[in-house]
């Protein structure tokens, strides 16, 4: 069923949640499975854990279907046509496969985009509709042209802002210490070290 995308929750709240989440799975861990598990294999577990992938479009693979079915005659939003009985028309679609987390599509990215896009969505495409006997094939091209558009204006941002940060100290536990590399007592300084649990790309 199709419906307006990236419209619901901001996608900062996703982010905030995500950072939570892990800053919450490390306070669980004891000082004995921090030391017991290289800083690599932590960090990695984390980004299993919150992986956070934004979708990205395989334009190149996008394909058009159609099938006859009752349409809208008169285009809409119209307060003199807000109840249609339909005609006999097409109903047009755009397929687009994607890689990425289906959920995406939903959060409202940082910046909006500047037009509203509606469609449906299942794990491997998007799917984008166009009918009504009003259209033409030029309109339904430049509709599905300006829909893409948007799909990736929505998307970018989300995508750059999807790398979340947290300082590596946080791995560290209050009262133990890693043993340095050299066999000295003090750890490696890792003050400036950032770790990075979920991209999105």
């Amino acid at each position: 069923m199709a419906q307006q995308l990236f419209v619901a929750t901001p996608l900062q709240v996703l982010f905030d949640n995500t950072n939570r989440n892990i800053e919450d799975d490390i306070r669980k861990r004891s000082d004995d499975q921090i030391l017991s598990t290289p800083l690599d294999i932590l960090v990695q577990q984390l980004v299993e854990k919150s992986l956070i992938q934004v979708p990205v479009l395989d334009i190149n693979r996008a394909e058009r279907t159609f099938e006859d079915a009752t349409v809208p005659e008169h285009q809409v939003p119209n307060s003199n046509f807000d109840i249609q009985v339909g005609v006999p028309g097409r109903v047009h679609t755009l397929h687009i496969p994607y890689t990425g987390q289906e959920h995406m599509f939903y959060y409202m990215p940082p910046v909006p985009p500047r037009h509203s896009v509606s469609g449906g969505t299942s794990n491997s495409e998007v799917i984008i509709h166009a009918a009504g006997a009003w259209h033409t094939a030029e309109s339904i091209t430049q509709k599905f042209e300006q829909d893409l558009e948007t799909l990736e204006d929505a998307l970018k941002p989300s995508r750059e802002r999807g790398t979340l940060q947290f300082s590596a100290p946080h791995l560290r536990p209050s009262t133990a210490r890693h043993p340095a590399p050299n066999g000295s007592a003090d750890p490696p300084d890792h003050r400036g070290d950032q770790v990075s649990p979920a991209s999105g790309g």
